[in-house]
């Protein structure tokens, strides 16, 4: 997949969470770096992929952090490196506490969150609820609409 592609792909999005930005985003940079891209193009495309979704803390932070690296004149590879195992660190972390905190069997969910850490949480105890809704915002919204709250 090309730079472009994975852009497209991120822009278009309108199911994932922010840690399948972050990991996209780290394939973006990853691939700048295969392809030699120039120090300034690489800036170009943090730009590029802050402009993907402005705001998302996810995004804002992989930015933040290769462009404080490439300031320093640090290895983007390694920077990188570390940012995958400290993902997955933390994921680790994420399964160790939900084990911690089981929810009680028979209980019920309902998030319109599609964040991963929710997924997991659902997949971890999904043998235990009865059901679960999980919807996009966009969804939610749309269902919403026709409701009248008074």
């Amino acid at each position: 997949m090309s730079i472009e592609e994975l852009l497209r792909e991120l822009r278009e999005d309108r199911v994932h969470g922010a840690s399948w930005y972050f990991l996209r985003g780290i394939d973006v940079i990853k691939l700048a770096i295969e392809n030699k891209l120039s120090i300034n193009d690489i800036k170009a495309l943090l730009n590029e992929l802050r402009s993907v979704r402005p705001g998302m803390a996810s995004i804002m932070n992989l930015t933040s952090i290769i462009e404080d690296a490439i300031n320093m004149d640090l290895d983007l590879n390694d920077i990188i490196n570390r940012l995958k195992n400290l993902y997955e660190e933390v994921s680790k972390r994420l399964m160790a506490q939900l084990d911690r905190y089981p929810i009680r069997c028979g209980s019920r969910v309902m998030t319109i969150s599609y964040s991963s850490a929710i997924k997991a949480a659902l997949s971890r105890w999904g043998k235990c609820l009865i059901r679960y809704i999980s919807w996009s915002r966009d969804r939610v919204m749309r269902f919403l609409k026709p409701l009248r709250i008074t």
